[in-house]
């Protein structure tokens, strides 16, 4: 059926930019991939990546090039307020930064994002190494 094609398509499309983001991303200090395969037919929705350095400053500047990236989970201000509480809670909300690999990135919108992540996590890797 049509729908079916078109998920397929959708599937196929995420992987190849998830890929594309794995590429950019493989090899820079402070950063690990946090599923570096994905199984067959998983169509994954965002690309999370665990920064050791945290995420904020680097989430600003992907932000300021127009690139969507953000943290997990959201977190309200009271268990943020709370980190004797909600520690590993804080502690994901401020080292996994996802990024964005929706079907409909064109090739040129996943170049951009895949040199500026790239950019952007090695000129952070020289002030946070692991």
């Amino acid at each position: 059926s049509l729908i079916e094609q078109n998920l397929d398509n959708v599937i196929e499309r995420r992987r190849e930019n998830y890929v594309r983001l794995c590429q950019a991303v493989n090899g820079i200090k402070g950063v690990r991939i946090l599923f570096p395969t994905l199984q067959d037919k998983v169509c994954p929705y965002m690309f999370p990546i665990i920064v050791s350095g945290g995420t904020e400053a680097i989430k600003r500047k992907l932000q300021y090039h127009g690139i969507p990236a953000s943290s997990w989970p959201d977190l309200p201000d009271e268990v943020l307020q709370t980190k004797d509480e909600h520690g590993s809670a804080i502690w994901l909300n401020e080292h996994i930064l996802l990024l964005p690999i929706h079907q409909d990135l064109s090739d040129k919108q996943m170049k951009h994002l895949t040199t500026t992540v790239g950019n952007v996590l090695r000129e952070c890797e020289l002030v946070h190494t692991v």
